[in-house]
């Protein structure tokens, strides 16, 4: 598992929340590192086991299911 920070604190990812949680949908996909939306057609890694990319439009259930999602530059900051 990644270690996460605060919101925004890291170089290379340049996302900040928009909304606030309470506004999103329930099945929205938020970054574990940013907290941002992740977009439907964005890519996005999946750790549930070995860290893998895809999208919710390859997997439209992914928001349901365990796991860490971030976005791909929020995953790739070291």
């Amino acid at each position: 598992m990644r270690p996460r920070t605060v919101a925004g604190a890291r170089a290379g990812c340049q996302r900040s929340p928009a909304v606030s949680a309470s506004e999103l949908s329930p099945h929205a996909l938020v970054c574990d590192r940013c907290g941002d939306v992740i977009g439907i057609y964005e890519p996005t890694v999946v750790v549930d086991g070995e860290p893998r990319e895809t999208s919710r439009a390859a997997e439209p259930d992914l928001a349901e299911r365990p796991g860490e999602r971030y976005h791909r530059a929020c995953y790739a900051t070291p």
